[in-house]
């Protein structure tokens, strides 16, 4: 693994993953919230409307950001050539540099 897929692994892990949980659980919330607010309002009126229109923006929120977890995934891992599965995953355990064992004894 050359210099820069480790430094960018290291971004990833430290930096981008943690900003798109954060994003992701702010764009659940504001979800939730047009719930609760469906829910107040009994669906009807004006401010119904608005919060299933804050429901459906938190939607396309939670999409747009699983969207781009995924594509960063998938780039970084097709750099690193790891896919566990099919499906990348990329926890940071992959950072590391690849171990090679040397089998010892005879056959």
């Amino acid at each position: 693994m050359t210099a820069l897929n480790t430094f960018l692994c290291k971004v990833v892990v430290a930096i981008v993953n943690p900003i798109i949980l954060l994003l992701a659980a702010a764009a659940f919330i504001y979800f939730l919230w047009g719930v609760t607010q469906v829910i107040i309002q009994k669906g009807q009126g004006e401010d119904a409307t608005d919060a299933k229109s804050s429901m459906l923006w938190g939607i396309v929120g939670l999409a747009i950001i699983f969207g781009a977890y995924g594509i960063i995934n998938i780039a970084i891992g097709s750099a690193n050539g790891i896919f566990d599965a099919g499906i990348p995953i990329f926890t940071g355990t992959h950072c590391a540099a690849p171990t090679t064992t040397v089998p010892t004894g005879t056959l």
